[in-house]
């Protein structure tokens, strides 16, 4: 396991890494993988409920405008970004479908979720919609690896792919925002700022009812005993202890300021550890089915 104390200071090692690894979660799930609680565990998985069709959602909005991209860096960028975020949706599926046997109707989740960005038309707004979720999911990677403690108590095939997931939303988290700048460049800055904020204020009230209100339908299939006590435990988990959402609040208010600009700074030193173990296991991966 790696060492998250581990220091680098060399930002070019945040590059976008494209890691095909199976985590086998969809063959034998388990309701009580994270912490052996079942409300936390709820959370988690509500989040993965959501990845697929929203990780399908960023890869069109970024590829709207790849014929726009001049910088062939960037044009780079973008490919790693859809090939990471294709190996997440393959995962989440996986993982997805071991909840189908709990009697969720993924169908009708996937129907609702679509039905929430198929209603964003415009490309720009599709990409401004993208950027905001990019940051909010650049967020939770961060607390993720800042905090290992939150999983180290979790069934390591769940903890090893949340981590490994919460890594590369890191390591992209710039992509769809530069794609957004060159996209939006045309139009008065005043204008592009109040696009991005408005769209992150809105995908964020959406985001988070309809991700509470899948944790509550997770928890309804695994006949868990609903009442008022449960919308406490789910509250108290997002904002108290361990306070997923509390941690990331500071980080979140970032994006509002008119200068700001997803940078890797921060994470090198928590990243880095955890690029070379999952580095390891990737090609460990390739050289088994060569």
């Amino acid at each position: 396991m790696p060492n998250p104390s581990h220091d680098e200071t060399d930002h070019s090692l945040m590059s976008i890494v494209k890691r095909d690894i199976n985590f086998g979660i969809g063959d034998t799930p388990s309701p009580r993988w994270c912490d052996n609680n079942e409300v936390r565990t709820a959370i988690f998985d509500a989040f993965s409920l959501f990845l697929p069709e929203g990780e399908r959602f960023f890869i069109r909005s970024v590829h709207a405008y790849l014929n726009d991209i001049t910088d062939e860096r960037l044009r780079e960028d973008v490919r790693a970004f859809s090939a990471q975020e294709a190996y997440h949706t393959r995962e989440h599926e996986a993982y997805n479908n071991g909840l189908r046997q709990e009697g969720l109707s993924l169908e009708d989740i996937n129907k609702d979720i679509k039905k929430f960005l198929g209603g964003i038309k415009n490309n720009l707004e599709r990409l401004s919609v993208t950027v905001g979720l990019e940051h909010l999911t650049a967020c939770l990677g961060y607390v993720t690896l800042k905090h290992p403690e939150i999983l180290s108590q979790s069934d390591p095939r769940y903890k090893d792919l949340w981590t490994w997931h919460a890594l590369e939303e890191l390591e992209h988290k710039a992509v769809a925002f530069e794609v957004f700048q060159l996209a939006s460049s045309k139009l008065p800055n005043w204008q592009a700022y109040l696009l991005r904020c408005g769209a992150m204020l809105i995908v964020t009230r959406h985001f988070t009812r309809m991700h509470f209100n899948l944790t509550l339908k997770i928890l309804r299939a695994r006949k868990h005993r609903m009442t008022w006590k449960t919308n406490l435990a789910i509250r108290w988990a997002l904002w108290g202890r361990p306070g997923y959402f509390r941690r990331i609040f500071w980080h979140y208010l970032q994006f509002l300021r008119p200068n700001f600009f997803p940078d890797h700074s921060s994470e090198l030193s928590i990243a880095q550890p955890w690029r070379e173990y999952f580095n390891k296991r990737a090609t460990n991966r390739r050289e088994n089915h060569v």
